[in-house]
């Protein structure tokens, strides 16, 4: 898909359907998920959402020109593309895509992300929902106490 979004010099999403679409869910992820991972946790969140199979999601990997990525030297953050696709009017919540790790939390982008639909998202009308998602491969589930202090269990 990169050498033809190259070709165009515009985002994957405008190569599929021609424009820039207008998201109802907002994307929190962190790169190396297994894109049918990926999938499959939004195809889930579909379903429990019951979601029309049309209903926009919004990701960074194909809503942003990948090429051109201009628009992320700002000095507010609030002005980002996923700060400003996360607080438009038609976004309805963010799904936070999770790995075993819980990754998304240690990147600064899905912090950024996290902490806009916790606090400014709270504001819109109504509330921005706030879902999480994860794959739990059978038998690997456990809990551990996380000493916040030192960053270990």
């Amino acid at each position: 898909s990169l050498p033809a979004t190259k070709e165009h010099d515009c985002a994957m999403v405008e190569l599929l359907v021609g424009t820039k679409q207008v998201p109802k869910w907002f994307i929190s992820h962190w790169w190396g998920t297994p894109f049918c991972e990926t999938l499959d946790m939004l195809q889930y969140h579909a379903w429990e959402r019951d979601l029309a199979s049309e209903t926009p999601y919004w990701m960074c990997t194909f809503a942003n020109n990948q090429h051109n990525l201009e628009e992320l030297k700002v000095t507010d953050l609030r002005e980002t593309p996923f700060v400003r696709a996360i607080m438009s009017p038609s976004c309805l919540g963010t799904i936070m895509l999770m790995d075993q790790k819980a990754t998304p939390f240690r990147r600064t982008w899905c912090t950024l992300e996290n902490f806009i639909s916790t606090t400014d998202g709270r504001e819109k009308v109504p509330p921005l929902l706030l879902d999480i998602g994860a794959v739990i491969k059978s038998g690997t589930q456990r809990a551990v106490e996380w000493d916040f202090a030192t960053n270990t269990e």
